[in-house]
Formats: structure tokens, sequence, C-alpha cells
């Protein structure tokens, strides 16, 4: 089973510059996480800010990104973990590519890499149709074998960042419409000790994970999904 080895989380909130180390030999087995959930971009990917776009890694909390509700927001919260992608389990951690101009022209502005259940942006008139929405979030690992889309074997060791605003956000990553991280049940659950109270310091509230809010747009589920990216092709 592939192992996430938690490096790094830095918060701005109740408590400023803060910051905690997290050994993956922490007092929670790794083997109880359900690996890949997390939604998170891998090193290297350039978030659109106010000051143009930087790559995730360099980003700090209180950095305004750009998004797509609002215009901007300020980051609370950065996590980091380095996955383990060899062998058996490797598909729950492995790097979903996404092609430069894989979604339209110029979109991604380059290759995007994020983790399998990294909800991607999409909207197209069929979606009214099927899930009386026009605008849907889709986990990447639903459009694998779409348009070039495909989980990587080349990054043995993806090293992962999540971006925590005060509500879920829409934010451009390598020039593609992406979601921040959602402390959701199935989220939230896989941190280390240490990285929940961090969070929950800041946001106390999510003792209630429910208080966060809800998800910026519709998160459609997996046969949901199919049905998406088949209209879009068959349009």
């Amino acid at each position: 089973m592939a192992t996430p080895n938690f490096t790094q989380i830095g918060s701005k909130g109740s408590t400023p510059n803060t910051t905690a180390q997290i050994d993956e030999n922490g007092k929670r087995p790794c083997a109880d996480r359900n690996e890949g959930t997390i939604p998170c971009f891998l090193r290297g990917t350039l978030i659109a800010t106010r000051q143009g776009e930087v790559a995730v890694e360099d980003l700090r909390p209180g950095d305004t990104v750009v998004v797509r509700d609002g215009g901007f927001a300020p980051i609370r919260w950065i996590g980091s973990y380095r996955a383990n992608a060899r062998g058996a389990g490797r598909e729950l951690c492995a790097p979903v590519r996404i092609p430069q101009g894989a979604m339209g022209r110029g979109v991604p502005a380059r290759d995007l890499y994020v983790s399998p259940n990294h909800r991607i942006w999409m909207r197209d008139p069929s979606f009214e149709t099927l899930f009386e929405e026009r605008e849907v979030l889709i986990p990447a690992k639903q459009l694998v074998g779409w348009k070039g889309i495909e989980q990587v074997c080349y990054v043995p060791d993806p090293e992962y960042f999540h971006l925590l605003f005060d509500q879920h956000q829409i934010i451009i990553s390598d020039g593609m419409q992406t979601e921040s991280f959602h402390p959701g049940e199935l989220t939230f659950d896989q941190f280390e000790h240490e990285a929940r109270d961090e969070i929950l310091r800041m946001f106390p509230e999510l003792i209630n994970l429910a208080a966060y809010g809800d998800t910026a747009r519709r998160c459609l589920k997996s046969h949901e999904a199919q049905q998406a990216v088949q209209a879009v092709w068959v349009a």
C-alpha cells in the first residue's frame, strides 16, 4: 500500500506563523488512511495569484489567489506530503496528467499533474439536463483515458500540496480551473493528529465538518462523471 509522508504544515489564522512537522511514523498508522483521496497539486504546479503565477511550493499562508467566485481569496493553510507511488497500490497516489490543451485551447496552459481525486471544474450546456447544474467538479481519475489524460508511472515519489481557504474555492492551476482543498469527512480524517489539531485551531467549527460549508460546485459521483464525459465527447 502506498504510504503518504507528511512533511510540512503551515497556517495563518488564530495561530499565525505556526508550523507543525509531521512524521510518517506518527501516532496514527498510515494503513488506516484511505490514501489518494486528498485533492492536491504536484510540486511545480503554477497557481494564479494577485502577483502572477507562483509555484505551489512557494506559496505561503496569506498569499492572495485568483478564485472563480469573488476575484481573490487569501490562503489560510498549506499542507504538503510526499507519497509513495511505487508498486502495489500506486494507483491510489500516482499523479494524473492532463496534457496541455486537453480541455480547450490553452487549457491547461502546460501539462497539469494532480492527485487522482483532485476535482476539475467543467462546464457544458448538457450538464443542465443531466445534473441541473451547468458547472460541475469531476475527479481527475474519472477523466483518465479521455483526451490523452493519463495516470503516470514516472513520478515514483510525488510531493503534493493542498491549499485551504475560508471556503471551498475554484482556483487556476497551470491555466486550468480546479478545486482547492475541502476538509470533508473523507479527506480531513486522513491527516495525522498534529495536522488536524492545526486546522482545528484555525477553524474550530470544523469539529462539525459540515460547518465548513458546501463545495464550490456540485461534485459528481463516479457514474455521473462518466455521463458527463460521454456527453461532452458526443458533443
